[in-house]
């Protein structure tokens, strides 16, 4: 018993030992890591000097040398990590405190913004505070958009996404200042859109996010605001030589609707086509189509007149004389728009395209061709166009379109012997082709329309569609035009490319949408129709051998002007016993029956 108790003393007395040596070894720890992490305290010392200079602030509104407790933030706002993650925070909340220091604040969220640190949380977080700070002080805005429309062009997902937000936040704060430093920067650019990565990030983010929002806000904003962004957005157009900030910036114009044609044919002639003069044959082409559409979208009313001698100049001297220079497309937009403005023309203008017009479409008809006509490729777009302006520019001028056309006009003077023949029927060539050619085209768009009701084959009904309604329009035009004298006045036809949607002729003799039953319908009663009619033929046929006259109705009715006959005499006069002699029956060329006319008056007579 004894040996055991000593066992377990020995044992106890080295464990008290080796706790002792724990506790020193532990204990030792600190002294030598304190040389090692300075920094961790440095960190909480700067957090903590945040936090009290909040607590100050918060509990007094104000207090001498209170300004010195911000700036002190700001100049913490740029030490460590943690301190620049924090820093907007403080910021944001003391920024409309402190007026005097609000631009040097600013300059220390732009420090953020422009840091080489690899850490997205830091800048998010300043993107964060830029709503904030504008809220109260709006006049802010203009800079930090021109800051954050640079910012849009960064490799993070996350970043580009806040910084959207932020700009969409500043618009909702203040539109106009938002719209005019957008409208700024972009005046601010020198090169060309395309060329600068920030700029075509910003364009997409306005087409995306703004446009909207502009059209939503400003369709019943007052008169002087729309002037206002219409004339400096038309300012912007005419230096404009980039086709994705044409586009921009037109729809852009599109949202502010409230103008009058006057007062826009002023701006334009004024501020714009004196400037786009000198620029690309495309470039001035894109132009002329949108303001040329801009004009008409206010001139619907078939008599509104659009008097811009320059508008139109550049059409006379920049346009037609290269028009072929275009591809297909272009060129059919261009001849399209430029036909439906025809009508508002007024008729010294309108008379200067009458022989360049003729001479496009001479060129783009042949009037004899040696390939047969089924292979001849025709923009039947183009031709109605051409047709369409020659028609309702010849209305303001028929004698001008006789002498160009070699139409022979009546009119009972000495100049009715003035028409030339070798004019004529060079135009009465083209006039036989085109009819040949545009109901062979019309035959095939019939049958093809009914069998594409399948909504994968839209984008070919509506081209057969749209050839369908061309042809006819062609058809139509040339057909008036070989009257005499030319009948020019076609303000009911609308043409197939019109801008004005809802607005196309409807076709009606072709049903746009396949419908098995209803066709199959249509043709059992065509052929029940047409077997009626056979029948009817045999026995006409028959009776005619016979020479006995055919009633096509039993039930006709009597004519109004059948003359009396005393009852019961035509059957007395029947009943009675023929005689020797000739019978002579006579046959109306209507009914080809017998007449029945008794003469009138007593027998006497």
């Amino acid at each position: 018993m004894e040996t055991t108790t000593t066992t377990t003393t020995t044992a106890t007395t080295p464990t008290t030992n080796d706790a002792m040596e724990t506790t020193s070894s532990t204990t030792t720890t600190p002294t030598t890591s304190t040389a090692v992490a300075p920094q961790v305290v440095r960190n909480d010392k700067y957090i903590n000097t945040f936090y009290d200079i909040a607590n100050k602030l918060d509990t007094n509104p104000s207090f001498p040398d209170d300004d010195k407790l911000f700036s002190k933030i700001i100049e913490l706002s740029s030490k460590t990590k943690q301190t620049k993650k924090l820093s907007p925070q403080f910021i944001s909340k003391y920024f409309k405190r402190f007026p005097t220091l609000q631009e040097k604040a600013i300059d220390c969220l732009i420090d953020l913004f422009d840091s080489s640190d690899e850490d997205v949380v830091m800048r998010v977080n300043a993107l964060k505070a830029i709503p904030t700070i504008c809220r109260d002080n709006p006049d802010h805005i203009a800079k930090l958009v021109d800051i954050l429309s640079q910012l849009l062009n960064t490799d993070s997902k996350v970043e580009a996404e806040h910084t959207k937000n932020s700009l969409i936040e500043l618009y909702k704060l203040n539109s106009v200042t938002t719209l005019n430093s957008f409208l700024t920067f972009l005046e601010s650019e020198e090169t060309s859109m395309e060329d600068q990565p920030a700029s075509s990030t910003l364009l997409s983010f306005l087409k995306e996010s703004i446009i909207p929002l502009v059209r939503t806000e400003y369709s019943k904003s007052s008169i002087e605001t729309q002037t206002f962004f219409r004339v400096r957005i038309l300012k912007l157009i005419a230096k404009c030589t980039s086709t994705t900030e044409l586009d921009l910036l037109f729809q852009l114009l599109e949202c502010f609707t409230q103008y009058k044609v006057q007062e826009t044919i002023t701006d334009l002639e004024t501020n714009v086509l004196p400037v786009i003069e000198s620029q690309s044959l495309d470039i001035i082409r894109k132009k002329l189509i949108n303001f040329t559409k801009i004009l008409l979208f206010k001139s619907k009313k078939p008599h509104t007149e659009i008097n811009s001698s320059k508008l139109f100049d550049l059409y006379l001297n920049k346009i037609f004389p290269k028009i072929n220079e275009l591809d297909e497309t272009n060129k059919s937009e261009l001849v399209s728009v430029f036909a439906q403005v025809t009508p508002h023309m007024t008729q010294e203008i309108s008379i200067q395209f009458l022989e360049p017009v003729y001479n496009l479409f001479k060129s783009t008809v042949p009037s004899k061709t040696t390939t047969p006509i089924a292979d001849v490729d025709l923009q039947f777009t183009i031709v109605e166009a051409l047709l369409f302006a020659l028609s309702t520019i010849g209305s303001k001028s028929t004698s001008s379109l006789c002498k160009l056309c070699g139409f022979k006009l009546v009119t009972g003077q000495p100049s009715d012997m003035n028409a030339d023949p070798i004019k004529y029927e060079d135009f009465l060539g083209r006039h036989r082709f085109l009819d040949e050619k545009c109901r062979e085209t019309l035959g095939k768009a019939k049958k093809a329309i009914p069998n594409l009701g399948n909504p994968k084959d839209k984008a070919q009904l509506k081209l057969a569609q749209k050839t369908l309604l061309s042809t006819q329009n062609i058809l139509t035009i040339m057909q008036n035009l070989l009257k005499s004298p030319p009948v020019t006045n076609i303000n009911n036809l609308v043409i197939s490319s019109t801008i004005f949607k809802g607005k196309q002729n409807l076709i009606h003799n072709v049903s746009p949408v396949f419908k098995p039953q209803q066709h199959q319908q249509h043709q059992q009663h065509q052929q029940v129709q047409q077997k009626q009619y056979q029948k009817y033929q045999t026995q006409q046929q028959q009776h005619q051998q016979q020479n006995v006259p055919i009633q096509r109705n039993q039930q006709q009715k009597s004519s109004r002007y059948q003359p009396y006959v005393t009852p019961g005499r035509r059957h007395q006069d029947l009943d009675k016993p023929k005689q020797d002699g000739v019978e002579v029956h006579y046959y109306s060329e209507k009914h080809n029956k017998p007449s029945s006319f008794k003469g009138r008056g007593p027998k006497s007579f």
